[in-house]
């Protein structure tokens, strides 16, 4: 399917506001006390809990039509949001 500017544009409105997110394993967030990165690094599997955070602003920082298939985006977001 071909991807359009107004579909982006669409779908990242649900990616704004108060939003639930799942940090990664190898974050720095504590579970019992360690740094989840230091225990997934030894292997042990660490389940992370979704977490609030919020998105105050996301939208496209260049026209798509320039860098297609790639897309450039332009974030304001609070603190503890992953933006991978």
């Amino acid at each position: 399917s071909h991807v359009t500017e107004a579909a982006l544009t669409a779908a990242l409105t649900k990616f704004r506001g108060d939003i639930s997110q799942v940090p990664p394993v190898y974050s720095a967030i504590k579970k019992d006390g360690k740094k989840a990165y230091e225990l997934a690094r030894k292997g042990i599997e660490v389940e992370m809990e979704a977490r609030q955070v919020h998105v105050y602003k996301l939208e496209l920082s260049k026209p798509y039509a320039e860098t297609q298939p790639l897309f450039h985006l332009s974030i304001q977001c609070g603190g503890g949001t992953y933006i991978r």
